[in-house]
């Protein structure tokens, strides 16, 4: 079992959609407790739950995004809707 705390924010808007809000979920998990993370966010994901994840694990990112925004010492530098994924440009 790793000992790992994960925090999260969980939020109901308005008009009633669950919200969610990850920082660095996977960040220190072995490989099995990462895959076992991103198979709950894509489930709650799937539910109807719209997330806002930072991480740096692009391979979990690009599972599990809809949308990817990169920074850079605080400064938005690219934007990209799933279609658009590419490793190439990491």
């Amino acid at each position: 079992m790793e000992a790992k705390a994960n925090a999260f924010v969980w939020h109901i808007d308005d008009a009633g959609y669950p919200n969610m809000a990850f920082d660095e979920p996977t960040a220190g998990l072995s490989p099995a407790m990462v895959q076992f993370s991103a198979d709950f966010l894509q489930k709650k994901n799937r539910e109807g739950v719209t997330m806002l994840l930072v991480e740096h694990n692009i391979e979990v990112a690009f599972k599990l995004a809809s949308h990817i925004a990169v920074t850079k010492d605080e400064t938005l530098t690219r934007k990209f809707d799933q279609p658009n994924f590419s490793k190439k440009i990491f």
